[in-house]
Formats: structure tokens, sequence, C-alpha cells
């Protein structure tokens, strides 16, 4: 909730329910800190109808599928290979996919088949080797773009079509742009507004739930193993990996203005 508000600072008022992210990824993180500064344009209302753990999954993995839908640039009615698609990352990109009208062919373990599919993939192909193959079996002439949440690189472009378009969410992990296709790295950036649109849509129904709400009840989950890297369960010495996850009781933004161009916040959470 927001702690105090500077001179300036007016988009927000103290009580408010934030979440937000920092992408100055050369900037320790402070992931942990009670404080963390922020820009102002880089949080965004909590939604309301999850909790504030399922809520902290949200910003930088929702930001990152849907820039990385906006490479893409598909039109609707279009086939994108998702990779990695029982992930944090992946499993949004499933959704916002659907939301824009596309056709999604999800990659992961077998055992993740009903999740995903409950995520709106309209295709399931497991793991392999040969992707490339197994996937133009499902899609003959093969998908229009591929979002390699999975770093599963040349495979899932094997599997894109001629002059189709890919999309890496890490460094390093986009192949070299075969067959006249678009190959990018997304560089997550923050950005309030869309990040408000995107939890309004939680609060709204539409399809975008927080992946831990969903996963919870899947297999991966119950045993401990996890389903990306949005959202952590931590233990100490001699607990058990399977423990509740830690809760954020608060969440508080202090906001103020440093210039007329440049408005910070500082997110903070405590227990």
């Amino acid at each position: 909730m927001v702690d105090a508000l500077g001179p300036g600072a007016d988009r927000f008022t103290a009580g408010d329910a934030m979440i937000g992210m920092r992408d100055l990824l050369t900037a320790p993180v402070g992931a942990q800190a009670e404080q963390v500064v922020l820009d102002t344009d880089a949080v965004a209302p909590a939604p309301r109808s999850v909790t504030p753990v399922e809520a902290s999954t949200i910003p930088l993995n929702t930001l990152t599928a849907d820039q990385a839908l906006d490479l893409l640039a598909l039109r609707s009615g279009q086939w994108l290979l998702v990779t990695g698609a029982a992930g944090a990352v992946g499993g949004f990109a499933l959704e916002l996919a659907a939301l824009r009208g596309l056709r999604t062919v999800a990659v992961a373990a077998p055992g993740d088949e009903e999740l995903v599919r409950r995520l709106g993939a309209d295709q399931f192909v497991a793991r392999t080797q040969d992707l490339g193959a197994a996937v133009r079996r499902v899609v003959p002439g093969g998908v229009h773009g591929a979002l390699d949440a999975g770093l599963a690189g040349m495979p899932a472009l094997d599997a894109v079509r001629d002059k189709g378009a890919f999309v890496a969410v890490a460094a390093g992990a986009a192949p070299v742009p075969l067959r006249g296709t678009r190959v990018h790295n997304v560089w997550i950036h923050t950005d309030g507004p869309r990040l408000a649109e995107l939890t309004a849509l939680v609060d709204a129904g539409r399809n975008l739930r927080p992946l831990a709400r969903l996963a919870r009840h899947s297999r991966r989950w119950t045993t401990g193993t996890g389903c990306g890297p949005g959202f952590a369960r931590l233990a100490g010495r001699g607990q058990s990996t399977t423990a509740p996850p830690v809760k954020l009781i608060s969440l508080a933004v202090m906001v103020r203005a440093q210039s007329d161009a440049a408005k910070t916040a500082m997110l903070a959470t405590s227990s």
C-alpha cells in the first residue's frame, strides 16, 4: 500500500495497494529489501481478486510475455509456438495470446499438458529433441511465430515457417535468423500503464490468471518442483521445500517527484 506521497506525485494516494518492478538490470534488485525505489511509471494498482503472493508474479512475467508478443506482431488467427508453456512467462503468454486471437501450440513436459490446456493452449507438444518436426505434424507448414520462454533455441526456430518471427526471452538464447525469419530478444522495460491494464484483466476474469493460483493444483507444484521463475518457495535449513510460500503481509509505495519528468516510488514490503 502507498506509504507516503511526495510533491508532484499525484497518481496514487496513501493506502493504495501496488505492484511493480524495476528494469535497471545492472543495479541490485533488492527483492528482499524493506524498501526499494521505483519510478512511478513502473508501478500499478494491485489486483484485488488475488493474494499479494499471486500478484507478485504479474509484473515481470506478464510484461515480458506481453512485450514479446508485441515484437512478434502476429495477426489474429495465426499460429504461435510457446516453449516453456508451463512456466511463469510461458503460461501468461498462452493467456495473452488467446486474448489477441492467436492459436497456440504449447511445449512443456508430458505431465503439464492438462495445465497448459487450462491456460488456453490449442495444441500440445511434449518436449523433444526434434521439436520442429513434432510441431509441423500438428501445424503443417509450421507456426507463424515462436515465443521461446523455454530456451529451446534452434529446435524452436525449426518449427517456424519461412519469414516467420521468433522471440527469445534470455540473452544469448536467440538463434541465427535462418530462412528469412525475424529473430528478436525481448528486453523487458517497465510500463505502468500497460501493467495497470493487465492487472485489470485479472480482476475482470478475462483469462489472465496468476500462474501461481492455477499451478498450485498441478502435479509439479504439489510435489514442490515448481513451474517457473515467477513464484518462489523459501525454506530454511531442515524445512521441506513444499512448505507454504513466504507471504507478503503488506505492500507499500512511497512516491515522490524528482522533477517534472521523473517521479519515483518506493516499494516496500514488510512481514
